[in-house]
């Protein structure tokens, strides 16, 4: 068994690197040692353009030879100012400091620069060397950033080097160093009902896998519309698989899931064929309903023990897409918790913005809560793709007014996806035979649902609420 790395070099140098270090000091001391501890040779370490007008401070190369990077570096100069943030306040004012500004490469007036939402931009950056890790330091500011396809999105929250600090965040970047790629789970979820949730999971996962992604989708919640919707079931799991998970025997939980995971095989109606897994219901809800109401378990362990499955099953997947009733019970708890994205819908009706408004808001809370509660494990979030509307009628210019001034109103800065899920028949059609709306050839609906399937995951986008 590997022994884990002695950090005290790097936590020697730095506390011998000055404060005002110049970002030529903090490469050439500080990250030299670190790449040394971390056991990354100088054969790995690159340098050089990686697209038009993107020099990057360092790629870090597979083990595998004609392979893609693993992670992609941006170092900024130490200075005093933010060395001396007290750790309560350090997230939020290192947010609005210059200097992280550009580490990230957002738009700063009168400066051109780049910074890691550049350098893991597959629109910008040659295949060659687009990497699905990134990470930005400075000797003080510490934050991992990962892409999944196009979206790129944080890792962890800002992090603050101290002494007692550094051993975390090694382990977090050794994490990305080393680690499998891992899919990205993503949550829907409105506390507002009959805003297209279950369709929209259904129809997203489908043109993904029609892509040729490896898909699951999980259905939480005790009405099992996703499990009935697309004539799935599984067994009872959740017990057996909540009692491994309290013995901390991961690997015999994740086999608990595999063996009530079931496979649907659907083809388009040109005979195009793609398949989506499944962790269903019983088509009945009840051995859903009887964990979330069950006294075996207290409702933090049912949470986590959720959380937890979206972990272990991340590695095998490409996307998890998770459905959860509008209830915050121990089941939608879990998804929310396990979620490295969330995606809201709504329609256009004023509770649905008030609720998708509230979420948003409390999001930096909850990633807070999960990173702290797993001692900094990897990845955090959830973090925002923000509204996405569905069941919509033509908007039109005066209840788009109305909607732009309500959303002003509560304060919600988040995005707007540009694709709105209009009401089609083919949606109907396709939910009577049972199948997403995909297999319907030149569907109108099939057409956005593909829209959006890009607008979120494969073209570039990025996110950071």
């Amino acid at each position: 068994m590997k022994s884990a790395p002695d950090y005290t070099p790097i936590i020697t140098a730095w506390q011998t690197l000055p404060l005002d270090s110049p970002e030529t000091l903090v490469t050439s001391f500080l990250m030299s040692e670190i790449w040394r501890v971390l056991g990354i040779t100088p054969d790995r370490i690159a340098f050089g353009a990686i697209g038009s007008k993107l020099n990057p401070d360092c790629l870090v190369k597979d083990k595998n030879p004609g392979k893609p990077p693993v992670l992609v570096a941006e170092y900024k100069k130490r200075t005093s100012t933010l060395h001396a943030l007290l750790d309560t306040e350090f997230d939020a004012k290192c947010r609005r400091y210059n200097l992280y500004k550009q580490a990230i490469g957002y738009p700063i007036p009168n400066d051109k620069n780049n910074g890691i939402r550049q350098y893991l931009d597959k629109s910008k950056v040659l295949p060659e060397f687009l990497a699905s890790y990134g990470f930005v330091f400075n000797g003080d500011f510490f934050q991992l950033w990962r892409r999944v396809d196009g979206l790129v999105l944080p890792m962890t929250p800002i992090q603050k080097v101290t002494a007692a600090s550094i051993p975390l965040i090694m382990k977090q970047l050794e994490y990305c160093l080393n680690a499998p790629t891992r899919g990205l789970v993503v949550g829907l979820w409105n506390q507002k009902g009959g805003v297209g949730k279950t369709t929209n999971i259904i129809n997203l996962g489908a043109v993904l896998a029609l892509q040729g992604k490896k898909v699951l989708l999980v259905d939480l919640d005790p009405q099992n519309d996703l499990t009935k919707g697309l004539e799935a079931k599984s067994p009872n799991y959740l017990e057996v698989y909540t009692k491994e998970f309290e013995l901390s025997n991961f690997k015999k939980a994740k086999r608990i899931l595999e063996k009530a995971i079931c496979t649907r095989h659907f083809s388009t109606d040109a005979a195009k064929g793609f398949s989506i897994s499944i962790l269903a219901g019983d088509g009945q809800g009840n051995f859903l309903k009887n964990f979330r109401e069950s006294a075996t378990h207290n409702p933090r362990t049912k949470r986590d023990a959720i959380s937890k499955m979206f972990s272990l099953l991340a590695e095998d997947y490409d996307y998890i897409f998770a459905d959860a009733s509008p209830d915050t019970d121990s089941l939608t708890l879990g998804m929310l918790f396990g979620s490295d994205v969330l995606l809201t819908p709504v329609d256009f009706d004023r509770r649905s913005l008030h609720h998708a408004s509230a979420l948003y808001h409390i999001l930096p809370k909850w990633r807070n809560l999960r990173f702290t509660s797993g001692i900094g494990e990897l990845p955090c979030g959830p973090w925002s793709l923000g509204l996405v509307f569905s069941n919509c009628p033509n908007k039109g210019a005066i209840l788009a007014s109305y909607i732009d001034k309500e959303l002003q109103d509560l304060k919600f800065t988040g995005k707007q996806n540009k694709t709105e899920l209009k009401v089609f028949a083919d949606v109907k059609i396709a939910e009577f035979q049972r199948k997403p709306v995909c297999c319907i050839d030149g569907s109108p609906a099939a057409k956005l649902y593909m829209d959006l399937a890009s607008e979120l995951f494969l073209d570039h986008n990025f996110t950071d609420y």
